[in-house]
């Protein structure tokens, strides 16, 4: 809403229209990063930077819409913040503080100065002609100065937020839409004059072209991101897990590791506590503990039910896996010839659930009715798998047979383990 205050105005009156509309554009980029997001901060000040040294807006006008809108913000934001938080707070001010002066957000790991220019910010407009457009728009007199007013701000606030050491897609995600509409203006120039002559008619052929790359490659992507949350999977599936069960405890206590919760756990998947389960009241508790030391404590994890963990050796006791679950990890290429990736996968999980491959030496040498029941527990685990990934394997070995066995998709690894604690050893 803020951005599109700053479009350019038409029509009789629009000198004075545009102050009023500039005023609302401080206001909501001052409220949203009051209460929302820090960052916004800066991107305001790159709009107003731009729109001084234009002359289209006094320091008087900014200091008024702005101190009004920061009064508001501040009194919604503090006191329910305040409330939830349990103590006197202002979060953007102590998130900015964290991440900016002490530098913590380093923490979470660093990139390359010119990260955002290089990689991020072409993710995100995806069109690989958005990149010519603009420069293009930039340089036609008719368009020249709206573009500018478009795209200057948002690359100075790309510029400024690449001296961030911690660097992720979505602190400058505010640049796409007035980017885009920079971009759309020499589009829109090109296209209307596709009749005009050759050279015309071939740039609107490829902007119809890019709009159909843009699309197949952000499903692509859509499904990729699908198969970065395993730790929302396994919560799911635990859930399930737990319905289909007798005879559970009515006193359930749930651990969740680091990589689970930073993976599509939410307060959202879990469930009320008490909860029916199977007919019973049932109280569950999701434990989020981190502390390295108490996670080496025995006495710990012998007050856990299940555990969703990435590492199940770091879950002390006897442990059954009721359930791996797979993420996204990679493109594999496969060549005609090449075995298929899922039955790497397969051995992966007899794997995890101590179970020996059909070529084994240990397997031939037990005895005939002990191998029945790891052939039979095999077979139950190729089909749940295959329920798991049926499509995808269709899908990829639909492709192999048009491409002679040549194919390019997702890498899938087993990435979370659902265990259930064992209480004793008659018990599984």
């Amino acid at each position: 809403m803020a951005f599109t205050a700053l479009l350019p105005l038409a029509g009789p009156g629009r000198a004075a229209q545009s102050i009023d509309v500039t005023r609302k554009a401080i206001f909501l980029f001052v409220f949203a990063g009051v209460v929302f997001r820090s960052e916004i901060a800066l991107l305001l000040a790159t709009q107003l930077f731009v729109l001084l040294a234009q002359s289209k807006i006094s320091v008087r006008t900014i200091i008024s819409a702005g101190i009004i809108s920061a009064i508001v913000a501040l009194t919604i934001s503090v006191p329910i913040d305040s409330y939830f938080w349990q103590k006197p707070l202002w979060p953007e001010l102590w998130g900015f503080y964290y991440n900016a002066v002490q530098g913590k957000s380093a923490d979470w790991g660093t990139s390359p100065w010119n990260a955002y220019a290089t990689s991020m910010l072409p993710k995100l407009l995806l069109n690989p002609l958005i990149l010519l457009l603009i420069p293009l728009a930039s340089v036609i007199p008719s368009i020249k100065q709206p573009s500018l007013n478009l795209s200057l701000p948002s690359f100075l606030f790309v510029a400024i937020y690449s001296l961030q050491p911690h660097k992720e897609a979505r602190f400058i995600i505010y640049a796409v839409p007035p980017l885009t509409a920079a971009a759309s203006l020499s589009a829109s120039y090109i296209w209307t004059r596709r009749s005009k002559n050759l050279l015309y008619a071939i740039g609107s052929l490829l902007l119809l072209a890019s709009i159909a790359f843009s699309f197949l490659a952000s499903t692509s992507m859509l499904l990729i991101s699908s198969l970065n949350y395993p730790g929302g999977e396994a919560l799911t599936s635990l859930h399930s897990i737990l319905r289909r069960t007798p005879n559970q405890p009515t006193n359930i206590t749930i651990h969740m590791d680091v990589l689970s919760c930073m993976t599509g756990v939410t307060r959202f998947l879990q469930l009320p506590s008490p909860t029916t389960i199977n007919g019973r009241p049932t109280l569950i508790n999701y434990d989020k503990t981190e502390d390295s030391e108490t996670l080496l404590e025995p006495a710990f994890w012998s007050s856990i039910d299940y555990a969703l963990m990435e590492e199940p050796s770091k879950a002390i006791g006897k442990w059954d896996v009721v359930d791996t679950i797979y993420a996204y990890s990679g493109i594999e290429f496969l060549r005609p010839g090449d075995g298929s990736s899922f039955e790497e996968k397969m051995e992966r999980v007899y794997a995890a659930h101590n179970i020996t491959s059909p070529e084994s030496s240990k397997v031939k040498d037990v005895e005939v009715g002990a191998k029945q029941k790891v052939e039979d527990l095999k077979a139950r685990l190729l089909l749940d798998e295959m329920g798991r990934f049926g499509t995808f394997n269709l899908l990829r070995d639909g492709v192999r047979t048009v491409t002679g066995g040549w194919w390019v998709g997702p890498r899938m690894e087993p990435r979370i383990r659902v265990l259930r604690r064992v209480v004793n050893d008659n018990v599984s």
